[in-house]
């Protein structure tokens, strides 16, 4: 049997088009769709679309994915044509840690498809003081630390500062120190009041989160007073109550056994206009000799709505109005006693001088 020769170098030509399609075909871009995390017990499902060249071949982390027919089966696949492609997926309906890898739906092409079951114990728990608050102490550490119920090698614990990342600073000595589940603030201050959110993120999927957790820190209001303060009576007495606080606190005084939080009869309570801090400033007009003892000044915002509030003591001592006139007439009356006993002694001087003279006269005369 004869080949016309142009017959011949048409067919060799169309062979080795279908072989060089076909081999660029397997392996090619193949592209997926699915979550990439996705709760324990819910289903998941991934697709990829194909070219009618490529083979459809399920695998899990580089193994062949065998799937028994029943209604109990893991793994379910639909395969139909879309737009001159193959639509391949792969369903599960109802997740489990070990369904938790890598996926691909051709064996020649190295793209796949990862994806991650977090567990329902995957949870942090925070310590936090209450309602979501962490409170500071002023010039002391502060530590948070979110607990993993479940962990893994996969889990990374990330943490932000009002939603922009922090690390531990530089330095022999750094100031914030992020060490595995806890951050640490080593000496807090009023800048590190802020919203802090921890994360847990899977370095296999992505950095997605798995979990995450907040805490608003509120600066627990630190206050200072001088120890000691002298007043005279009926004159008026000035109080500072110095005080550190986020958000901002407001002042309470305690005079005596009664305790102020607004002015009443003597005791007048107003707020300094450069520091803006509520009641800070007390008068107490006019002072009388029982005022004398402590007054307690104390300060109070949301942090203290569980913990008791910090306090600050100055012992006011409060003289006689006439305790300058008493050293005045002490004085006089030395004086006054001192020229009497003067006066008496030389009267008695002149008189035993007299008498000396009369006896000291001659018989003649």
């Amino acid at each position: 049997m004869d080949f016309h020769p142009k017959f011949t170098i048409g067919a060799f030509s169309l062979v080795v088009l279908v072989i060089f399609t076909r081999s660029s075909a397997y392996g090619g871009n193949i592209l997926y769709e699915g979550n990439a995390t996705v709760d324990e017990g819910e289903p998941f499902t991934i697709s990829c679309f194909l070219t009618l060249f490529d083979p459809v071949q399920w695998e899990k982390d580089g193994k062949v994915i065998v799937s028994e027919p029943g209604p109990t089966s893991a793994y379910t696949f639909h395969e139909e044509s879309v737009d001159g492609k193959v639509m391949a997926s792969l369903v599960v309906k109802k997740a489990s840690p070990q369904h938790s890898g890598s996926y691909r739906c051709n064996t020649l092409s190295t793209e796949s498809h990862q994806i991650y079951v977090i567990s329902a114990a995957s949870e942090l728990t925070p310590n936090r003081d209450y309602d979501g608050y962490k409170v500071l102490n002023y010039a002391e550490p502060l530590v948070l630390t979110c607990n993993e119920s479940n962990p893994s090698p996969d889990f990374v614990m990330k943490w932000l500062k009002n939603g922009k990342p922090i690390h531990t600073s530089e330095g022999e000595r750094p100031n914030i120190v992020i060490k595995n589940t806890s951050l640490t603030i080593n000496r807090a201050m009023d800048d590190d009041v802020a919203n802090y959110t921890c994360q847990l993120v899977n370095v296999k999927a992505n950095n997605s989160v798995v979990a995450s957790a907040d805490f608003w820190v509120v600066g627990k209001p630190f206050v200072k007073i001088q120890e000691t303060v002298t007043v005279i009576e009926e004159e008026k007495l000035k109080l500072e109550c110095i005080v550190l606080g986020k958000p901002a606190p407001t002042v309470e005084w305690r005079v005596g056994n009664r305790t102020y939080d607004q002015s009443d009869g003597r005791v007048k309570l107003s707020t300094d206009p450069n520091k803006g801090i509520k009641n800070n400033i007390l008068e107490l007009e006019p002072v009388q000799m029982s005022d004398r003892g402590e007054i307690v000044c104390s300060g109070h915002n949301v942090a203290t709505t569980i913990f008791d509030p910090n306090e600050a003591k100055v012992f006011v001592r409060v003289k006689d109005k006439y305790a300058a006139l008493w050293p005045f007439l002490g004085i006089c009356a030395e004086v006054i006693v001192l020229c009497a006993v003067i006066f008496i002694y030389e009267k008695k001087r002149n008189k035993a001088e007299l008498e000396e003279s009369d006896t000291d006269q001659s018989p003649e005369q």
